[in-house]
């Protein structure tokens, strides 16, 4: 007798606790959900993360190139280290996958980190998208065309931006040469001229 009312104390615990699960007081926030129709793979490239890629590579990227030729001829000084910090920061000698994709139907920051994540990617921020238009070199019309904005897309607490803002850093030309490293605000969907980039 002592053991049926046991199991029946058991199950009613269990029942119990699926009822908090449905009211949502006990199960985690659900991640975001995205359309895969939204995401348009266009390249990839590989890459490897330079021997003395450090922390200060932002510092030492605007120095390398603005207002250089084949520069940029705009670089937001915001753009730097202590504004955007990754929360994923790529290695010395670490072997990876750039990947960039068209958005459609305007996807939001977090469909388009949902669906990095989706792929097991890792979020780029200012300095890997920095990174990459370094490596792509002499195929960066090819990786980042002219008309179009690559994001450096991260999680918000790793992106101070500029007060009271949410931002996050890109990269575009508008005509062969003419760079511009600036921030987008992430309040809605992307337009269409908007690129998503990821490692993996």
């Amino acid at each position: 007798m002592k053991k049926l009312v046991l199991i029946f104390a058991a199950l009613a615990l269990s029942g119990l606790f699926s009822a908090c699960d449905q009211s949502g007081s006990k199960r985690p926030a659900a991640e975001a959900k995205f359309n895969p129709a939204d995401f348009e793979k266009m390249a990839e490239f590989t890459f490897t993360v330079p021997a003395d890629y450090s922390s200060s590579f932002l510092e030492s990227f605007r120095a390398e190139f603005n207002g250089k030729i084949g520069g940029f001829d705009y670089f937001l000084s915001e753009v730097n280290g202590q504004v955007f910090r990754p929360s994923e920061p790529l290695k010395p000698g670490e072997i990876k996958t750039a990947y960039i994709y068209r958005l459609k139907n305007s996807p939001g920051i977090e469909e388009s980190l949902a669906f990095i994540a989706s792929q097991n990617g890792q979020a780029p921020n200012a300095q890997g998208l920095a990174l990459v238009w370094k490596e792509a070199n002499k195929d960066r019309e090819k990786y980042f065309p002219r008309g179009s904005w690559i994001l450096g897309l991260d999680k918000p607490k790793n992106i101070a931006g500029i007060p009271g803002n949410y931002s996050l850093a890109r990269i575009g030309a508008s005509t062969p040469n003419h760079w511009e490293f600036s921030i987008a605000q992430a309040d809605g969907g992307f337009p269409a001229e908007y690129r998503l980039l990821f490692f993996r």
